[in-house]
């Protein structure tokens, strides 16, 4: 497995790392170090963090660079001082040698450095070594100190992500007596990749009466047993029903990481009571930009209930790292002990809200307040008090809001959204959020439209046009869309949302991304 965050199924991170400039703290030596100074001497690792998160097999090694420039020249031959700050248990990092007096490996003792001399083009090659058996949980973290130069720091974030494919196992009522239903459960990196021989605790809690499930030749029992998968990261599980079908209940199969850490689990289940009363709950996934000043853009997760329920549910959800910076903590609000969300009876959604932190727009590797990647993190329900879970884990995208190198600029971007219908046959609402990228002192309007594109408007959805306002002082809006109450749809279908004709008082605003996707997902 990999540890940092989670993913697809789970994953997690440890910490909140840097909180970011826009919160109105100090920049940390991080921001410095991924700023590539040019003036002076400094030292820098190169394209940190050292490798995208989750993505180093267990056994695993990566070579990353310390730098030393002058004026942005690289000056050989420099004195510097190196230690690893932290690090998982099992994990190495070996340096060379010839340019650290004899020593071949950095210590994790607190504040213990190595001293070292960069080559003659400036350059200092590091080894960091993942261990053979990888946690939910962890990072490790690498400081370098030279005189005359700010601190550089790189890091490498752990993260799995388990789920299940389908999920749940058949929808309710559709399951035949004695059926088998083949079950592919997966551990993927923060990048989606199949991490291979990821070991994981599966375990099954059946109903009186209820099914059985096989790996292999192993049946699972209602005590955890350890598992590894194989060169893809999947494992294959085979649910048989039992030949008579008990009317109530549910049988559900639980995979936890090795750690048993909270949050970093997820399951697979089928409820044996009517279709008519089993409530299936999923969540679907949302794209946010982001802003240049605070307040952040919150990141509007749907989850739908299908049948509503007169009862109100409630679930658990944590929200865990993917691809992007320490932690995820400088990026979103990272949730890794589990918060609820409460369904209202009656209700057939609920917004998940989580919040997400903005950033001055990058302009590269010299911005020392932007970024200018996509970054994603995942959200993981658990635990329904009522039903089963149809599509468990979301994700979150993070957009740059890159304005050709200049920062504090109000141009408009669309996200994307989408979501698993309820299929109640009524309609139900997909919210776009509109990003203002920096702060206006007068209202922003603009208008927008729908246009088909495998979802069709009148059959999937319900064609809109009109106009909006982000009030001023505001950093975002919400443009929602009414779905037609389908069922889920075998695969994903499209439409887009664009907007034009944005204007305020100074005069017309710049739109940098026109157009959004709304997806209808399958469960």
């Amino acid at each position: 497995m990999t540890v940092a965050l989670v993913v697809p199924s789970f994953a997690v991170v440890v910490g909140m790392g840097a909180l970011g400039h826009s919160m109105g703290l100090p920049l940390l030596s991080n921001d410095l170090e991924a700023s590539a100074q040019t003036s002076g001497f400094n030292i820098a690792f190169a394209n940190p963090p050292i490798a995208s998160a989750g993505s180093i097999v267990p056994g695993g090694s990566v070579n990353f660079t310390l730098t030393s420039k002058n004026n942005g020249v690289p000056l050989g031959n420099q004195n510097v001082s190196i230690t690893q700050t932290n690090g998982v248990n099992g994990d190495a990092t070996f340096i060379p040698s010839a340019q650290c007096f004899g020593s071949t490996q950095l210590s994790t003792q607190h504040n213990q450095y190595t001293n070292c001399v960069t080559d003659s083009n400036g350059n200092l090659v590091l080894t960091y070594r993942a261990p053979l058996g990888l946690m939910q949980f962890g990072e490790a973290d690498w400081q370098a100190n030279a005189s005359g130069s700010a601190s550089a720091i790189t890091h490498y974030v752990y993260c799995d992500v388990l789920r299940f494919s389908p999920s749940p196992i058949a929808a309710p009522g559709k399951l035949m007596p004695g059926a088998t239903v083949p079950i592919t459960l997966t551990s993927d990196s923060g990048l989606d990749v199949g991490v291979p021989n990821s070991t994981v605790n599966l375990s099954i809690n059946a109903t009186f009466g209820g099914g059985t499930a096989l790996v292999g030749t192993t049946q699972l029992t209602s005590s955890s047993q350890q598992f590894v998968t194989d060169s893809t990261g999947s494992l294959q599980i085979m649910y048989t029903a039992p030949s008579v079908l008990p009317t109530s209940g549910s049988d559900t199969i639980v995979v936890r990481d090795t750690g048993f850490s909270v949050g970093a689990g997820n399951s697979d289940a089928y409820s044996f009571a009517p279709a008519a009363t089993t409530p299936t709950i999923s969540i679907g996934n949302v794209s946010v930009f982001e802003a240049d000043q605070q307040p952040g853009i919150p990141a509007n997760f749907t989850v739908t209930v299908t049948p509503p329920q007169p009862n109100s549910i409630t679930i658990q959800y944590t929200a865990l790292c993917g691809i992007g910076d320490k932690e995820c903590g400088e990026d979103y609000r990272q949730i890794t002990s589990p918060k609820t969300l409460t369904i209202p009876g009656g209700a057939k959604t609920a917004i998940l809200r989580i919040g997400q932190y903005s950033y001055i727009g990058g302009k590269g590797d010299n911005d020392v307040a932007g970024e200018t990647y996509k970054e994603n993190f995942f959200v993981v329900i658990s635990h329904p008090t009522s039903g089963v879970l149809g599509r468990s884990v979301a994700e979150g995208f993070l957009l740059p809001d890159i304005e050709q190198g200049q920062t504090n600029v109000p141009d408009l971007y669309v996200g994307n959204a989408g979501i698993v219908p309820v299929g109640d046959g009524l309609k139900h609402a997909i919210d776009f959020t509109i990003t203002l990228g920096a702060l206006e002192s007068s209202p922003v309007t603009f208008s927008y439209t729908t246009a088909d594109g495998t979802a069709l408007q009148g059959v999937n959805y319900q064609f809109k046009t009109g106009t909006e306002t982000i009030a001023a002082g505001k950093d975002s809006a919400v443009v929602t869309i009414l779905l037609n109450g389908n069922a889920p749809p075998t695969s994903p279908l499209t439409f887009s949302l664009t907007i034009s004709n944005a204007n305020s008082a100074s005069g017309p605003v710049t739109i940098g991304t026109a157009t959004g996707i709304g997806t209808v997902m399958s469960s």
